[in-house]
């Protein structure tokens, strides 16, 4: 059994911890309210102090469902896509999350992260393993590796439009700021990622999805000129 199997067990322990550790500290209150060795506002200042780490600790259980922080791995980018397969996706899933009854799917989480410095612009998309997962992990499906891996595809494409625009302004001598650029190719990805999963069905409806993985495939060759994640400003 791996990590990604076990952890219902971990966050059940979690939770029980906390019941337990609730019970514990309500009998500990009660003891000293009977034996007359608390006062009413150290009570309450017992019961702030209780309050604040029981919220600690919802905290960092409804937190795990977003990000995998007991098994972290820095994100992977995607000039690296190909060492990718099904194990990297450590996030844990929503419980009874489905769709539509399957548990055949995955949820792949991906950004695009800019950073500027001087004349130079990195920009460059990631594959977030602690934030990716598998519905199902006795299913290692290629075709549900290839469908997620297509998402990423399509962040990379994004990318690489991004710098090619940015390259364009700067031939041109135009202004633009960098932040509304990136909210508009941030807009523009999430239309076609929807666009993408609601024309395949999530990979269930295999004509589309071959479909959409040569045209993902065209549009990458397309600019392929801007893989290169630094675009050098003239001063």
């Amino acid at each position: 059994m791996d990590y990604l199997e076990m952890k219902g067990p971990i966050v059940f322990l979690i939770a029980f911890v906390g019941v337990i550790f609730i019970i514990l500290i309500i009998v500990k209150i009660s003891t000293l309210k009977r034996h007359k060795l608390i006062s009413r506002v150290g009570t309450f200042r017992l019961l702030d102090r209780f309050l604040i780490l029981i919220s600690i600790l919802v905290i960092l259980i409804t937190t795990m469902w977003d990000f995998n922080y007991l098994q972290y791995s820095k994100p992977i980018p995607h000039k690296e896509w190909e060492s990718i397969s099904l194990s990297d996706f450590k996030g844990l899933k929503m419980p009874k999350r489905s769709l539509d009854g399957e548990a055949k799917f995955a949820s792949v989480s991906t950004s695009i992260k800019v950073k500027r410095h001087g004349n130079e612009i990195a920009i460059e998309s990631f594959f977030h393993p602690c934030r990716s997962y598998v519905y199902n992990r006795r299913l290692f499906a290629d075709g549900l590796l290839t469908h997620e891996m297509y998402h990423f595809h399509i962040t990379e494409y994004c990318t690489r439009l991004m710098k090619k625009e940015i390259n364009e302004y700067n031939e041109y001598g135009i202004d633009y700021k960098l932040s509304k650029v990136k909210r508009h190719f941030r807009v523009y990805e999430h239309s076609l990622q929807v666009k993408y999963d609601d024309e395949t069905y999530h990979s269930y409806v295999y004509g589309m999805q071959l479909k959409w993985q040569e045209k993902i495939d065209s549009l990458l060759t397309s600019v392929e000129e801007y893989s290169n994640p630094i675009i050098t400003l003239e001063k």
